[in-house]
């Protein structure tokens, strides 16, 4: 087989015990949740598990920064394609949820997973990768902050003022979905609008 074929079939590999593991964590947690069990949902080898991640603390932190990365994703292509500061910040909050809304058992894996002992194998990358989304948004805020549209605020609050209530009420709807056991994404756009605003205004300069 050609050398890019083995890495195309091998990175399919990889993405197909990855989402057993999500399955698996979504259903019985990290810590209830066994290698066998993902090598049954995935159907792979426990060789071939093994030759992608060392452990089960390797493949979960590896699920999470690849969650991490998606979620950052779409709050990166709003800070490329929009320019001004109130389209800016309502469109990433509806860019935060959308991501969230269709993306729900990742979601939720990865409130489930903030500060967890087990993601620290990975923990340098997981950190960089935050740092590196917080120079980005710190970048695009800067010059709306400098013309005056943004309220010049400690650096540490702009993610909490944007994106807190955000980040709270999608925790909610989370585990009532789990609760109510629905595969199919729920209508969140009234919400998302309502969250946009409320973000806006929390940034918005008033002077």
């Amino acid at each position: 087989m050609p050398r890019g074929k083995l890495v195309e079939s091998s990175e399919r590999r990889r993405q197909e015990i990855m989402a057993a593991a999500l399955d698996c964590f979504t259903v019985r947690g990290f810590s209830e949740t066994t290698m066998a069990d993902i090598q049954e949902r995935s159907g792979a080898s426990m060789g071939s598990i093994y030759h992608h991640f060392e452990s089960k603390e390797r493949l979960a932190a590896a699920l999470y920064l690849e969650g991490l990365k998606g979620v950052h994703g779409a709050i990166r292509s709003v800070l490329a394609e929009t320019e001004q500061a109130e389209e800016g910040i309502k469109a990433l909050v509806q860019a935060y949820i959308d991501w969230f809304m269709h993306n729900p058992d990742l979601g939720h894996y990865l409130f489930q997973g903030m500060g967890a002992q087990y993601l620290e194998v990975e923990g340098e990358k997981i950190r960089e990768e935050t740092a590196m989304l917080r120079r980005d948004l710190g970048g695009w805020l800067r010059p709306h902050i400098e013309s005056g549209k943004i309220a010049r605020l400690p650096v540490e609050l702009y993610s909490p003022l944007m994106l807190g209530p955000t980040r709270e009420y999608l925790q909610q709807w989370l585990v009532n979905r789990v609760r109510r056991s629905s595969n199919s994404p729920a209508d969140l756009s009234e919400s998302s609008r309502a969250l946009a605003k409320a973000a806006w205004k929390a940034l918005a300069s008033t002077s």
